[in-house]
Order: structure tokens, then sequence, then C-alpha cells
């Protein structure tokens, strides 16, 4: 006879996912200890122009990945609709600027200078890890990972390669 083995999470996801998406960004944005990230974006910025500051672009591209937007300009779109979220990622509908959003230019940019910075976002989820870690005494004691919610982009080899 086979034997059935419960699965269980270390986390209850349950009490987050009955939370609206922007209590959850909320969430987001108040778990992470990214201020050093952004003294270091802004002092890369230096005194170049601050239409869009740096911690509203990371506001913007953390409520992205919580929102499940997977292109800019669909991302953009939410943000043109939503006026909370923006007021909430820091953007001004009152401001004096030609765009209520930013354009896709101005996120291609703060990608990049972000992709440069890929050792301090390391180190910043490696230190929340460490945290975790001391709240959770077993962590990574025993763990294994299911990949069912992550996205493949790769491309299936044939069975029959073509001559």
């Amino acid at each position: 006879m086979a034997k059935i083995i419960s699965q269980f999470t270390f986390a209850d996801y349950g009490q987050i996912e009955i939370l609206g998406d922007l209590e959850r960004f909320l969430l987001a944005l108040l778990g992470m200890d990214d201020e050093a990230l952004m003294l270091r974006l802004e002092e890369r910025r230096g005194k170049g122009r601050n239409d869009y500051p740096i911690r509203v672009m990371w506001n913007l591209v953390i409520a992205m990945k919580v929102f499940g937007h997977r292109t800019v300009e669909s991302f953009r779109r939410e943000l043109k609709r939503n006026s909370q979220l923006r007021k909430i990622c820091g953007l001004d509908d009152f401001a004096n600027k030609k765009h209520l959003v930013p354009p896709p230019r101005v996120f291609t940019k703060f990608l990049k200078m972000l992709a440069m910075e890929q050792d301090s976002i390391d180190g910043m989820f490696d230190r929340m890890v460490l945290e975790l870690a001391g709240k959770l005494p077993e962590f990574g004691k025993d763990a294994a990972g299911d990949g069912k919610y992550l996205d493949s982009y790769a491309k299936r080899q044939d069975k029959d390669p073509k001559p």
C-alpha cells in the first residue's frame, strides 16, 4: 500500500491570500530592509533629473511583482487605472508633470540601474532569510521545493532532431 505524505508549509500563506492586493503590497514594503539599497541608488543617481525619485521607482517595481504583472506596459495600464496604487507608490496625481505614470524609458533606465546593484539586493535577501531563520529554529533543516509556481521559458528540445 502506498504511503501518502502530507505536505506542510512553514508559513500559513492563507492569512495573506485573503488580503487585498494593496494590503499585500504594503506588507511587502514594510517587510523589506531596503534603506541601504535606496541610499546606494540615490548616490548613483547623483544630481540627475529626479522627476520620478528612486524610492518611488523602487515601490513601483515591488508593486509590479506583488500585483503579478509580467510586463511594464501592463503594469503602467494598471497604474493609470488605480489611483490608490499610484498614491501608495508615491506618485502625485496633481504634480505638474507631463506623464501621470513614468514612461517606459524611465522603467528601463531604473531596472538597468537596479541590475548593477545585484549584490546589494542579494545581501538584502540574505539578511531577510537570516532573520526568518532566527525566528524559526528548524528553518532550512529539511526543505523541499515545488517548481510548479515558477515560469519556465526554456525551449523544449525536439525528440527527433531534424537534420
